[in-house]
């Protein structure tokens, strides 16, 4: 087939679709084709497409061991503990892993639900209404950025930074984050087979084929876009991320507010082949988009994987099309909304979503010039999002995070108590013993970012600074009782007249098998970090009589 052919049919599909599709067309053609035989595994065996992961999985830790070996055979009595970590701890995790995906795909087979629960499904978890928190939120995420405050000591100005952590904006942002689970993966499949057989043919794709294609991708969202219009936002994906029914990227948008949310989709939590991503110790140099050395699974979902294919694949690579997508969308949004003010661009992501959105938002946060003039990058949410670099990478991040100092966003992490997840790679927070860490490559990684734990005994959320952190002041929204979060420091305890509780219904499963998971995984569903942020609202929301004396 020639490569006019092939440009006319791209163009015959593309001018079929939204401007926003675009992108997303595009990058369904550049997915490699898996061949007769995988998918007529996924069509006809889908119970063995975990398998193949594991296969692939394995294929991929051995070759890296034993290359390891090969080059530096005396590791296991040098480097015992990279041994060790290397050989032992994580191949033990994936074995695991194996284990817990073959019960699930038992009570699969028996007609057991284990998807990700809706948001909907959320609202006997508490008292408070999911709808007029997204009401909230959405206000939040529109309203103007604020980069820093004036104050006056003596003779001395001072600027001090704002960094908002509204409670509302952040379930918001959960629910975005968790409402991505819900696109019906197999429509996708089907429409990309379709765009497949269309290229590899001689024919222009037809009338027929492009009504296939749109109304597959359409199915797919179907439920999502629902949901989002109840919310007064619109949704569309926008990429696959290099793979096939795994982790992709969607964008919710508010013409009203001028806001853009890019939510990567997670690891489901009742798949754990879906895991393994995070089981690989593999990094690679990220220096050409981003900081010092990343986990090699999530940056290859992003970025191309070397400097060969970087020249020739950037353009078509996963990150570039949310770029695309995000642009095109701020145009249309400006046009249709002249308020002063750019469009606000916010990342979030559960799960491995948490680590791609930690990734793009550093890439963005390094280079904040490729969203374009209608846009401004605001903060970053992971929600239970694994470690995803090195020492150099989380110095580089909080040196570019205070720079310029009057336009600083926020790398939000958040964990939900003894979520295992956050915690799979052994991040060193002990800046004494940092430099030894980083001499055992298998556990160099560092956590970067404001991190948030909330707890599910009601006790008052814990704020942890990384090693290599910020050196910036860190508040809370000013219509919170945290105003400056000093309490959230060893140091402090002043005491707060706070609202009542919420109710929270916090042991009510939404899954019939939640209650067999050990606690560390249970911790890991979306729902349980609406638990436990639900649990600790009251320290964020400020009594009438605080109100009161704010004003005075």
């Amino acid at each position: 087939m020639s490569s006019s052919n092939s440009k006319e049919k791209g163009n015959s599909l593309a001018d079929s679709m939204p401007a926003h599709r675009h992108g997303h067309l595009e990058d369904m053609k550049n997915i490699e084709d898996t061949g007769k035989f995988e998918k007529a595994i996924y069509n006809y065996v889908p119970l063995l497409i975990p398998s193949l992961r594991y296969v692939n999985y394995l294929k991929r830790v051995f070759e890296y061991l034993f290359y390891t070996l090969l080059f530096d055979i005396t590791m296991p009595f040098v480097k015992p503990l990279n041994f060790f970590v290397m050989f032992i701890l994580f191949p033990i995790g994936a074995l695991i892993l194996i284990v817990l995906d073959i019960i699930l795909r038992v009570f699969s087979f028996l007609s057991i639900d284990t998807s990700v629960k809706p948001v909907r499904d959320w609202g006997v978890l508490s008292e408070n209404n999911y709808d007029e928190i997204v009401r909230k939120g959405v206000y939040e995420l529109g309203k103007p950025f604020e980069s820093y405050e004036d104050e006056q000591d003596g003779d001395v100005k001072i600027f001090k930074q704002i960094r908002n952590f509204n409670i509302d904006m952040v379930e918001t942002l959960l629910f975005l984050a968790t409402t991505v689970y819900e696109r019906k993966e197999e429509y996708v499949n089907n429409a990309i087979n379709r765009i497949q057989k269309i290229q590899t043919s001689s024919a222009e794709a037809t009338p027929q084929d492009i009504k296939y294609i749109k109304g597959q991708l359409l199915e797919a969202e179907k439920t999502i876009v629902r949901q989002a219009e109840d919310w007064g936002l619109g949704f569309t994906s926008i990429s696959e991320l290099n793979s096939l029914g795994g982790p992709y990227a969607g964008m919710f948008w508010s013409k009203e507010r001028k806001f853009i949310v890019v939510a990567f989709k997670g690891t489901t939590a009742a798949y754990f082949s879906e895991w393994l991503i995070d089981f690989l110790v593999q990094k690679i140099d990220a220096r050409a988009y981003l900081y010092g050395k990343v986990h090699e699974g999530f940056y290859t979902s992003l970025f191309p994987k070397n400097d060969k294919e970087s020249s020739k694949y950037y353009r078509r690579s996963p990150s570039m099309r949310l770029i695309e997508a995000i642009r095109s969308k701020a145009a249309e949004i400006t046009d249709y909304n002249e308020q002063d003010g750019p469009v606000s661009v916010w990342i979030t992501g559960h799960s491995l979503g948490g680590g791609l959105a930690t990734l793009f938002y550093t890439r963005l946060l390094k280079s904040p010039e490729i969203l374009g003039k209608n846009c401004m990058l605001r903060d970053g949410l992971a929600f239970a999002a694994p470690i995803v670099g090195d020492d150099n990478f989380a110095s580089s991040f909080s040196s570019r995070s205070n720079k310029p100092y009057e336009t600083s966003t926020t790398l939000w992490r958040v964990i939900a108590g003894s979520d295992i997840v956050p915690h799979v790679a052994p991040a060193n927070r002990n800046p004494k013993i940092q430099r030894y860490f980083t001499n055992v490559e298998a556990i160099n990684y560092v956590h970067i970012g404001e991190e948030i734990t909330f707890n599910f005994d009601g006790s008052r959320p814990s704020a942890t600074r990384p090693v290599l952190g910020t050196e910036d002041y860190f508040v809370f929204d000013k219509m919170s009782t945290w105003g400056d979060l000093k309490f959230a420091f060893k140091g402090s305890q002043k005491k707060q007249h706070l609202r009542k509780p919420v109710n929270v219904n916090v042991n009510k499963p939404l899954y019939a098998f939640e209650k067999l998971y050990p606690l560390p995984i249970r911790n890991h569903l979306p729902h349980r970090y609406f638990i436990s942020m639900e649990l600790a609202r009251h320290y964020f929301e400020e009594t009438e009589q605080q109100k009161l004396e704010l004003k005075g």
